[in-house]
């Protein structure tokens, strides 16, 4: 479990984070919204130990205070991708995925394991840069994946993959934290890809915690259309587990 509590971040004396307290105790996937700017990379930035500057308290569920982790010990706990697929060195697919095991100094996950999951087997031996960017992405995915730790954090991880492949390998990856017991936070901003595999959410709106809840609670909430400035129709049977969106310019 991972509580925060009452956790304000500063950039510059611009506070960035407002007083958010939320708590991760189920394993699944928990999808990060809101409008640009609203604060989203900086709450993962802070989670991975990358933001310094703040107030509050965050600490996991066996009373460790993540402030008084080292960045070594926080690695046994957090697996972080920013997004930027950057590499300045030419590995090959399989050596950048074997280097999160480095984070950690454990290897319970088989490279093969992680590799057939994102779909690399066959690219495991190609250089990194000759990769597309969609493909680049997976490779990352993967590599967070690798490094095995109970909480994944993920900024826009389908931004570069085709709808096809973002529903497959995100679908993929929620089940792999289901079954062996993770978290995945992931910001996203594809509403239909969210309120179908979202096990909880969190939407933020100017550095606050605005809304919290299921997929069904929160597309539900006449707020959101107010956070979003657009309209939110769901389709489909009112029996359906999960709702599909659809925005409307509003009004």
């Amino acid at each position: 479990m991972l509580v925060a509590e009452q956790v304000s971040v500063r950039k510059r004396q611009v506070c960035i984070l407002h007083q958010l307290s939320f708590v991760l105790a189920s394993p699944g996937l928990y999808v990060v919204m809101g409008p640009n700017g609203s604060g989203k990379s900086t709450l993962l930035r802070f989670l991975a130990g990358l933001e310094t500057v703040y107030t509050g308290m965050c600490h996991l569920g066996e009373g460790i205070d993540l402030a008084t982790l080292s960045v070594g010990q926080r690695a046994a706990y957090f697996a972080y991708d920013s997004g930027n697929l950057f590499c300045p060195f030419s590995y090959r697919v399989e050596e950048i995925i074997a280097l999160a095991v480095c984070c950690k100094g454990s290897r319970s996950l088989q490279l093969e394991q992680v590799l057939q999951l994102f779909d690399l087997l066959p690219l495991r031996a190609q250089p990194y840069l000759a990769l597309s960017q969609g493909q680049q992405a997976r490779v990352q995915l993967a590599r967070t994946l690798m490094q095995d730790t109970r909480y994944i954090l993920w900024d826009e991880p389908v931004a570069h993959l085709d709808v096809h492949a973002s529903y497959l390998y995100l679908q993929r990856a929620r089940d792999f934290a289901l079954t062996r017991g993770k978290v995945i936070v992931a910001v996203l901003h594809d509403f239909y890809l969210a309120s179908c595999l979202g096990d909880g959410f969190m939407v933020l709106d100017k550095g606050c915690m605005a809304l919290t809840g299921t997929s069904a609670q929160v597309f539900a909430d006449p707020r959101l259309a107010d956070i979003f400035k657009v309209c939110f129709v769901p389709v489909g049977p009112s029996t359906s587990t999960y709702t599909a969106i659809f925005p409307h310019e509003g009004k």
